[in-house]
């Protein structure tokens, strides 16, 4: 029985990203973005738990890639289509059969997302399942990077970054930047504590710098501070990579 339920937690990942893509089809964008939060959670308690049960395996660790291309890849995808989309004051299929080619290309333009994300999701199954560190942008953080933005249009009226929020450019350079993240071969830190005599722990020191910058960006920024997050998180994966040469 026990081996059963980090995949039944699993599923639970794949159930949320499934009510993020209805809530975002249907408008509802905080509500989907608080949905990919709460597939962010099921992501990590199921491998806690496939760690604390011995229960990993095979179908487990497929199941999780193709929760998290959903999840993390579809969900952030059609929040930012729906997002693009709303900029442009676009509501319907017929509006959007009207629009300029541009416009049409912008707005179709978050497909590289779930895209990139099962080509990331592959590689690493293939290439680095059982690391503590990536090869490349980790999804999870891409999808976090993006759902931040729906919370700050709703919340953050008026803040520092509201207007970026507001830009459909803006979107399209983070797309195309953070979908060439998830594929390139940047070194980045992982956030598990790794353990025993023998391990070089110098992610420690950028697991920490990390926390802090992130806790000061929280309480000065609120929602705003995700994607600065996201960004800190980049910058000190460059710097780690560049000192470790």
């Amino acid at each position: 029985m026990k081996k059963h339920i980090p995949n039944f937690i699993t599923s639970l990942n794949v159930a949320s990203g499934f009510l993020g893509i209805v809530s975002a089809m249907a408008g509802e964008l905080v509500w989907a973005s608080y949905f990919v939060l709460a597939a962010m959670f099921f992501d990590y308690i199921d491998g806690f738990a496939a760690r604390l049960l011995n229960a990993k395996s095979e179908i487990g660790k497929e199941l999780d890639s193709l929760g998290d291309v959903v999840s993390f890849g579809v969900a952030p995808a059609v929040i930012l289509v729906r997002i693009i989309a709303g900029l442009y004051g676009i509501a319907s299929i017929d509006e959007f059969m009207q629009a300029g080619f541009w416009q049409e290309i912008m707005i179709l333009s978050p497909v590289l997302l779930p895209v990139f994300a099962a080509l990331r999701l592959a590689r690493f199954n293939v290439y680095q399942s059982g690391s503590s560190d990536f090869t490349g942008m980790p999804v999870p953080s891409v999808a976090l990077y993006f759902i931040a933005f729906p919370l700050i249009i709703a919340y953050e009226q008026g803040g520092y970054f509201y207007s970026v929020a507001t830009n459909p450019y803006f979107y399209l350079v983070s797309i195309i930047f953070l979908s060439y993240m998830m594929v390139s071969n940047v070194g980045m830190f992982s956030f598990k504590l790794k353990r025993g005599v023998d391990d070089k722990n110098t992610d420690a020191v950028y697991q920490l710098l990390l926390l802090f910058f992130g806790l000061v960006l929280a309480f000065s920024f609120g929602f705003q501070s995700i994607p600065l997050i996201i960004l800190t998180y980049i910058l000190l994966s460059f710097v780690r990579q560049i000192l470790n040469k």
